[in-house]
C-alpha cells in the first residue's frame, strides 16, 4: 500500500501601521501686485515616512504585496519596499515569528482642506512558493 501524509496550510498574519496622518505644508501666500493674485511659495509634504509591519504565523512562507491608490489626482505614495518575503513560521516561538517592516510617505499633489482622504493602502498576502 501507499501513504502520502500531507499537511495543510494554514495562513495567519499579523499587519500592523501607525496612524496614517500625513501633513500637506500648503506654504506662505505671496501678494503678486503686477497680477493682483497670490502665489504659494514653499508648498511640499513633510517627510513622515510611517511605519508598517508585517508578521507571519503561518506554517509556509508568504508573500505581503503593498499597493496604494491614490484618491487625489497627482498625489504619489511610495513603499521603501512593496514586497515583503517572510519565512515560516513553523519552528519559531510566538514571540519570535518572522517579521518585516517596510515605510510609506507620500509627495506630489497637494490638498487643500483638513481630513483629507488620501487613498488606499491594500496588502495582498500569498503563500510564497519558491
Amino acid at each position: 500500500g501507499s501513504y502520502i501524509d500531507s499537511k495543510s496550510t494554514t495562513m495567519s498574519v499579523d499587519v500592523e501601521w501607525e496612524e496614517m496622518n500625513f501633513t500637506y505644508f500648503g506654504g506662505h501666500k505671496v501678494w503678486d501686485p503686477e497680477t493682483h493674485s497670490y502665489t504659494t511659495e514653499s508648498a511640499c509634504w513633510w517627510d513622515e515616512p510611517k511605519e508598517i509591519t508585517v508578521t507571519n504565523h503561518s506554517n509556509s512562507a508568504i508573500k505581503a504585496q503593498l499597493n496604494f491608490a491614490s484618491k487625489v489626482e497627482g498625489l504619489n505614495g511610495m513603499f521603501d519596499e512593496d514586497v515583503i518575503l517572510l519565512e515560516t513560521a513553523e519552528g519559531t516561538a510566538v514571540d519570535a515569528a518572522p517579521k518585516d517592516s517596510t515605510y510609506f510617505s507620500v509627495s506630489g499633489a497637494g490638498i487643500e482642506t483638513n481630513n483629507t482622504d488620501l487613498g488606499t493602502i491594500t496588502v495582498t498576502i500569498s503563500e510564497d512558493i519558491q
